[in-house]
């Protein structure tokens, strides 16, 4: 059997440790990264100089994405009077009127928060290019592949701090890491990479050497 990551190995193999009535258990597994195919269409990059920073979330719009936690996270840095624009892009799934209602709720409070769908692999790029560094904290996947997309094109992601999401940031450096279960740990981070020039510039050189 061939797996995206060690994560999703170890869950094959519990499952067939849990039903191997079902499931043969003498299967043979190997781990095959993914690799990230987006192409820069334009040497633009953000101004690392400005003031306000700008953080890229590009997940679907369904609950595993844990979107509405990361929503929170933002609220709660905004109500510390900390400011920066947070772009959330991604395709239709389900229960995305409720992320959508969220945003919506937050924009009439005032902060600076934009979303878009089904963009074009330029449009994506082009969004990668102009943020300051980006957010994948999934409460699971079996990959991550925004992460991937987002350190090859030289921005820091902030992402999970298990499964195979913390595995893919092991492997390809750039990342920060985050509880997804915990807004309060994710509002922390994002105020970290944020606030901390030394600790984000250190972030910002790994995912460029990446």
């Amino acid at each position: 059997v061939f797996s995206i990551s060690d994560h999703s190995v170890n869950e094959l193999k519990q499952l067939s440790q849990n039903k191997h009535k079902y499931v043969n258990t003498n299967m043979k597994f190997e781990t095959i990264y993914l690799g990230g195919d987006l192409k820069k269409s334009s040497t633009h990059s953000a101004d690392q100089n400005r003031q306000k920073k700008t953080i890229l979330m590009v997940a679907r719009f369904e609950p595993r994405k844990n979107i509405r936690r990361i929503l929170k996270a933002v609220d709660l840095l905004h109500s510390e009077g900390l400011s920066f624009n947070f772009d959330i892009i991604g395709n239709p799934g389900w229960l995305q009127e409720y992320i959508i209602a969220d945003i919506h709720e937050l924009q009439a409070k005032g902060l600076s928060i934009s979303y878009s769908m089904r963009v074009s692999d330029t449009e994506l790029v082009e969004k990668y290019l102009n943020c300051d560094f980006t957010i994948f904290c999934s409460i699971t996947e079996g990959f991550g592949l925004p992460i991937i997309e987002s350190v090859l094109l030289g921005k820091p992601c902030l992402t999970a701090n298990s499964g195979s999401q913390f595995e893919i940031g092991n492997k390809i450096g750039g990342c920060d890491y985050a509880n997804p279960l915990d807004y309060d740990d994710i509002a922390k981070k994002i105020k970290r990479l944020i606030l901390d020039k030394d600790y984000f510039n250190s972030k910002l050189n790994e995912a460029r050497s990446a």
